[in-house]
């Protein structure tokens, strides 16, 4: 009897081993797959937006982000001046004789910016003829409140006959000049002898007074 006490403990000893060892396995196979379907894909894929214009993705840009333009020199970015529409080119000729027995010459008719308009003066040519051996000096007088003139720088060049000297300037400037502005030409010479004259070219543009 004792005997068979002994077989049937083993028995059940066995038994409750191969449960335990049974339910272990299913319990370790069930978190291996809980752990695999809850890790992430690692895998890239491509996302397609078909918002239109009229309901555009929104975008926040952060900081003070830099623009590189890759464009080579055989397709350049196209560029527009905006302000060149309303930019109207501007040339003028003011022409000066110098009377015998004068030294002091101011043109006449004066130039006038007109109304509603701002004169950006970027260039100036100057030609100016007096007999040999005198010197002459030469400037742009602009009026606003008061006359602020610009002075020519001349060179003098080699006579041509024998008998004028010739002073020639060309000149880059920026000169802004508001609505109702004055532009005169103003020369003096060191002798009051035979006459002369100058040609004075100016160039810019128009543009809408402010």
């Amino acid at each position: 009897m004792k005997k068979n006490n002994l077989v049937k403990n083993y028995f059940l000893a066995a038994t409750c081993v191969v449960l335990f060892a049974g339910s272990f396995a299913q319990a370790q196979e069930k978190e291996s797959k809980g752990v695999a379907a809850s890790a992430p894909s690692t895998s890239t894929q491509s996302v397609k937006v078909v918002n239109t214009s009229a309901e555009p993705v929104p975008v926040a840009v952060s900081g003070t982000p830099t623009v590189q333009v890759g464009n080579t020199a055989a397709n350049p970015v196209l560029m527009r001046d905006v302000d060149r529409s309303s930019k109207t080119p501007y040339n003028a000729r003011i022409l000066v004789p110098i009377a015998d027995g004068g030294d002091f010459e101011f043109s006449d008719p004066t130039l006038v910016v007109p109304g509603g308009k701002r004169l950006v003066i970027k260039y100036a040519s100057v030609d100016i003829e007096v007999p040999v051996g005198q010197v002459v000096n030469a400037s742009l007088v602009v009026t606003t409140q008061s006359q602020i003139p610009y002075q020519f720088m001349l060179n003098r060049q080699a006579s041509p006959n024998g008998t004028t000297d010739v002073f020639l300037a060309a000149q880059l400037l920026d000169i802004w000049l508001d609505p109702g502005a004055k532009i005169n030409v103003e020369l003096n010479r060191n002798s009051t002898l035979g006459g002369g004259g100058a040609i004075v070219t100016i160039s810019g543009y128009l543009e809408n007074a402010p």
